[in-house]
Formats: C-alpha cells, structure tokens, sequence
C-alpha cells in the first residue's frame, strides 16, 4: 500500500510594503492593547510611518512614539 503524503498549501505572507503602501492602520487608545498590538507591528517590521493611535493622554502618546509609531490626541487625525 503507497503512503500518502500530505502536502498543506502554506501561503507566503504578503510584504508589509505591498499591502500598506499608501496606507495608515490607526488606533483609537493607545493602552495596554493598543501599544500590543502596536509593538507587534513594529517587531513584524511595519514601519512607524504606517501606524497612528490617538489619546488624550500625553504620557500615553509618548509611550507609542517610544515604540516607533505616530501619536496625536486629536481623533480627527485617525478618523
């Protein structure tokens, strides 16, 4: 009897280049979840050009420029 083999497709992840270009992913709060979620984009490699969050917070915002990404307390900005 022949053993089958089992082949899974694995697709190959986009480039964060190719699928942000032009972009901006922004996030309304920049607590706890939001700077997750933001250190996980930059550890991926997006670039902190493409991510902004918004909170009224000072400490807050400079807590997400500290991991590379754009802040402002004006939710205009993100809207």
């Amino acid at each position: 009897m022949r053993e089958r083999t089992h082949t899974s497709h694995v697709s190959r992840p986009m480039s964060q280049t190719s699928v942000l270009r032009g972009k901006t992913i922004g996030f309304i709060g920049a607590g706890t979840m939001g700077q997750a979620l933001i250190a996980g984009l930059r550890a991926e490699g997006v670039s902190g050009r493409s991510i902004l969050a918004m909170d009224p917070s000072a400490a807050m915002c400079g807590r997400v420029r500290r991991l590379g990404a754009r802040a402002t307390a004006d939710g205009a900005q993100v809207a």
